[in-house]
């Protein structure tokens, strides 16, 4: 991954990121001033009030997201013949302009109340950011693994699982507004919250305890078991990226590139390699028609291996260089977790967040 032994106006070792500092903004410098309190030591009290109300926030999001949601749905099928489904962009509408418009400008300005510092800014030079690129494609991929062998066992125990919700969007429709939601906005959105909003207000109390704690609301604000494991897994990528660089610009990068992939090229090249290959019935695919999209979409699936492959090689070899900066504020061993996440804030998004998870289950 990425070397984070840095100090301002070193070079680091290795050359993994060279040191490019800033001063300190007028916002940053405001949440020094509210950390001061603090100098002698974390104030665990402060710490799970200041957690409570970032998850607080985060519950918002949701929250909004869901009433408002339901509520232009409403208003679209009463006035629209055929309804919201029968529209090209209903969908992604509703999806999206709640959250986006309304709920997550609400998140950010109660988010606001926490105090919170950014990283020290630092650049990643083309074949650094190249690396954490074939790592986060390994990560979505062990992420992806793993989900579907805990929605196996799920399977076997009810007797069935919930479909990708992202399948109800890129199957075909708009490719513009799949682009504009799932490439652009979508990252944009998130990285915002849950790297630089987040980590920022958690990262004087640990930058591991910042990062893991992020990356498992990002996966749990997901809402389905389809995306939770993959979002955890590449959330622990973007979070680590953004406090050894302090800029968002990164995380964006490789959330647009994850996505692009995932959710408009793959679906793309399936689409186009059309009934040429049955992947539902493997035994055939020796017979398939050797079109111009099944040798596409061939090649990109050998090419996202051949990635996977040497993500995970580089995180194996890199693994060692990987450090967390200790932090004034930094809680002890044995109390991050119960500060971070047993205050009536954290409970309560977890819980709506798991209770999302269910009623996929009782919406079939």
């Amino acid at each position: 991954m990425l070397e984070n032994k840095l100090t301002p106006g070193s070079e680091p070792k290795n050359g993994v990121i060279r040191g490019e500092y800033h001063q300190t903004a007028p916002e940053e410098a405001a949440g020094s001033a509210a950390f001061a309190d603090e100098a002698a030591g974390p104030d665990r009290r402060t710490a799970r009030r200041r957690f409570s109300r970032m998850g607080a926030a985060v519950l918002v999001i949701l929250l909004v997201t869901t009433v408002l949601q339901v509520a232009l749905a409403t208003i679209l099928n009463l006035t629209m013949a055929g309804g919201v489904q029968n529209t090209s962009w209903g969908l992604w509408v509703v999806t999206f302009a709640p959250q986006y418009l309304a709920a997550i400008p609400l998140g950010l300005l109660l988010l606001r109340s926490v105090p919170g510092e950014r990283p020290e800014r630092s650049s990643l030079g083309a074949g650094r950011y190249f690396v954490i690129i074939l790592i986060s494609i390994f990560m979505m991929y062990a992420g992806n693994l793993l989900g579907g062998a805990i929605q196996g066992v799920v399977e076997q125990i009810v007797g069935f699982v919930p479909e990708n919700p992202l399948e109800e969007y890129i199957g075909g429709s708009s490719l513009i507004l799949q682009v504009l939601c799932m490439v652009i906005l979508a990252p944009l959105f998130e990285e915002l919250v849950f790297r630089r909003t987040l980590i920022d207000r958690m990262r004087p109390y640990g930058e591991k305890l910042a990062v893991v704690t992020t990356a498992a609301m990002f996966a749990l604000f997901h809402g389905n078991l389809s995306q939770m494991f993959y979002a955890f897994t590449l959330g622990l990528v973007f979070g680590y990226v953004y406090v050894r660089t302090g800029k968002l610009r990164y995380t964006v990068g490789l959330h647009m590139l994850i996505n692009l992939l995932g959710g408009v090229v793959g679906p793309l090249l399936t689409d186009w390699a059309g009934d040429a290959l049955d992947l539902e019935d493997v035994s055939r695919l020796a017979e398939a028609e050797l079109t111009p999209g099944a040798l596409a979409l061939g090649a990109y699936g050998l090419l996202m291996i051949v990635a996977a492959i040497a993500g995970l090689v580089l995180l194996i070899v890199r693994a060692k260089r990987v450090r967390f900066q200790p932090t004034p504020l930094e809680l002890p061993r044995g109390k991050r977790f119960s500060t971070a996440w047993l205050n009536p804030g954290m409970l309560l998004f977890t819980a709506a967040c798991l209770l999302m998870v269910v009623s996929t289950f009782l919406t079939l």
